[in-house]
C-alpha cells in the first residue's frame, strides 16, 4: 500500500500530537496508509550520537522512507521563526536524495506548533518549505486539509502521474499538466 511519510521533531510533545492527528487523517483515505518517523536530537557535545532507537514515540527516519514515500508531511517546532536544528540537520544529509531526483513531484505539506501566539510559525513553515521545493516537491497548503492531501498523494500515484510540476518541462509536459513517471 503506498505510504504517505509524516516526519517530525517534537522536543515537549506538541508537534508529535499533530503528526499523530494528521497520520489518523491520512489512513482516513482508502488505499493509503502513513508512515510516522521521527528525526534524533542533535547534541551540543562534539562526537555524542544519538541511541539508534528511540526509547518511546516513533522510529528515526531513515533514506529509504524518503525513496518508499510518495508523498512528505514535515513538521518541526518554531525556533525563532526557524524550523528546529533537528529538522535542519536531518535537511542537510538530504543530497543524495537531490541528486537522485527522488522526490521530484512528489506532494507535500508542512505543519508547526509555538509556545507564542506570534511564534513566528509563518517563517518557520517557509524554512521547512523551501528545502523541499530544492529537492522538487510540490508544496501544497492553505485550504488543502489532510484528507485532500492524502487522495492528492493517491492519486498521482495511481495515475504513475506528476501533478502540476514546475520541472514537467523537462520531463516532456507543458509545466500545467500532468507528465508520466518513468
Amino acid at each position: 500500500m503506498p505510504e504517505i511519510l509524516v516526519v517530525y521533531y517534537s522536543r515537549n510533545g506538541s508537534v508529535q500530537q499533530m503528526a499523530k492527528l494528521i497520520a489518523r487523517g491520512i489512513e482516513m483515505v482508502p488505499g493509503v496508509s502513513a508512515r510516522l518517523r521521527t528525526v534524533p536530537p542533535v547534541s551540543s557535545n562534539i562526537g555524542e550520537t544519538a541511541i539508534a532507537i528511540p526509547e518511546e514515540g516513533s522510529p528515526y527516519v531513515e533514506i529509504d522512507d524518503l525513496r518508499a514515500c510518495i508523498g512528505i508531511a514535515l513538521g518541526s517546532p518554531t525556533r525563532f521563526g526557524n524550523m528546529a536544528a533537528p529538522m535542519k540537520y536531518f535537511i542537510d544529509q538530504l543530497g543524495s536524495i537531490w541528486h537522485d531526483g527522488v522526490l521530484v513531484g512528489k506532494p507535500a505539506t508542512v505543519f508547526t506548533s509555538s509556545s507564542s501566539m506570534h511564534g513566528g510559525q509563518e517563517m518557520t513553515l517557509a524554512t521547512m518549505m523551501f528545502p523541499l521545493i530544492h529537492l522538487g516537491m510540490v508544496i501544497t497548503g492553505g485550504r488543502c486539509i489532510i484528507e485532500r492531501f492524502a487522495k492528492w498523494c493517491k492519486r498521482s500515484f495511481d495515475r504513475g502521474m506528476l501533478v502540476c510540476h514546475p520541472f514537467a518541462p523537462a520531463l516532456g509536459g507543458d509545466g500545467g499538466t500532468a507528465v508520466p513517471l518513468s
